[in-house]
C-alpha cells in the first residue's frame, strides 16, 4: 500500500509541476503581446527601387470625450495609431454601426486603456469609423 501511496504521490507532483509550467509559460505570452501606447509622431525613410517611400505614423488618442484628432487626412502606406486614454476599454469599428461592414479592415476591436491598436492604410479612400462601446465617439481618417 505504502508503494501506491507513493507511486500517486509522484504522478500528483508531477501533474501540479506541469499545471504550474503551462500557466508560467501562458502568462509569458500574454504579456509579450501587451501593446505599449507610442506618443511620438515618427517619420521613417525606407528605400525602395531607387525611390523614398515615407512610412508616417498618425496618432489618434481615444479620450472620453471622443477621438482627437477627430479626422485625419494621411497618405497610402500611413500608420494609424489608437492610443486609448478615455478611462474604459474602447472598440473601433468601421461604420455603420452595429455591423461594422463598410470598411471591414477598420474593425480593430476592443482595447484597454493605456494600450493602442494599429492599422496601415492600403487604399485611397473616405473612411468613417466609432467607438462600438460608446458610437457617439465617431472619426474619420481620409486616405490619399
Amino acid at each position: 500500500m505504502n508503494n501506491k501511496a507513493l507511486l500517486a504521490g509522484i504522478v500528483l507532483l508531477v501533474v501540479v509541476l506541469g499545471g504550474l509550467a503551462l500557466v508560467s509559460k501562458k502568462s509569458n505570452q500574454t504579456s509579450s503581446q501587451t501593446t505599449q501606447p507610442t506618443q511620438l509622431t515618427q517619420t521613417t525613410s525606407i528605400p525602395k527601387q531607387n525611390n523614398d517611400l515615407v512610412v508616417k505614423e498618425v496618432v489618434i488618442t481615444v479620450t472620453k470625450t471622443g477621438f482627437k484628432p477627430q479626422t485625419v487626412t494621411v497618405k497610402t502606406g500611413t500608420r494609424l495609431t489608437w492610443i486609448n486614454k478615455s478611462g474604459a476599454d474602447v472598440s473601433v469599428n468601421s461604420d455603420d454601426h452595429p455591423t461594422h461592414l463598410l470598411y471591414r479592415e477598420f474593425n480593430l476591436g476592443a482595447f484597454p486603456v493605456n494600450s493602442s491598436v494599429q492599422l496601415v492604410t492600403s487604399k485611397p479612400g473616405k473612411y468613417t469609423y466609432h467607438d462600438h462601446l460608446n458610437p457617439d465617439r465617431t472619426g474619420t481618417v481620409i486616405v490619399e
